[in-house]
């Protein structure tokens, strides 16, 4: 099973946000778990933040791979596809999604973790 985490949108902020603290609280939380699980943490630096680096060492059951951020005006529909790009080879068995998009082309089951409802 491969677990994939979408930081992507999150991993410019600092601790001091409560997304990016619960992210990075998350993924620690994990990888301190025993198990069979693969996990892939989808972020949008060329490398993990500071916080995580040692978590990706040689031998791990994490892997870090970098998701372009697009700022133009077909951004949602490029960000599709570099979605899809991860999605294929990786065999993702479940997404979980730390902000509110959704990829359309996930091809697994996703969990969404809704930080703030001011908007409802």
């Amino acid at each position: 099973m491969r677990i994939a985490i979408d930081f992507s949108t999150l991993d410019h902020l600092q601790m001091t946000a409560g997304h990016y603290r619960y992210t990075v609280q998350l993924v620690r939380g994990l990888a301190e778990i025993a198990g069979s699980q693969k996990f892939l943490l989808l972020g949008s630096q060329a490398e993990p933040v500071a916080e995580l680096r040692d978590i990706f060492a040689r031998g791990s059951r994490w892997i870090y791979r970098r998701k372009i951020p697009w700022h133009h005006r077909g951004a949602p529909y490029v960000d599709e596809l570099g979605y899809l790009r991860h999605f294929l080879p990786g065999r993702i068995s479940l997404l979980h999604v730390v902000h509110n998009l959704i990829p359309l082309v996930a091809r697994c089951p996703v969990i969404v973790t809704k930080h703030d409802l001011i908007e409802e």
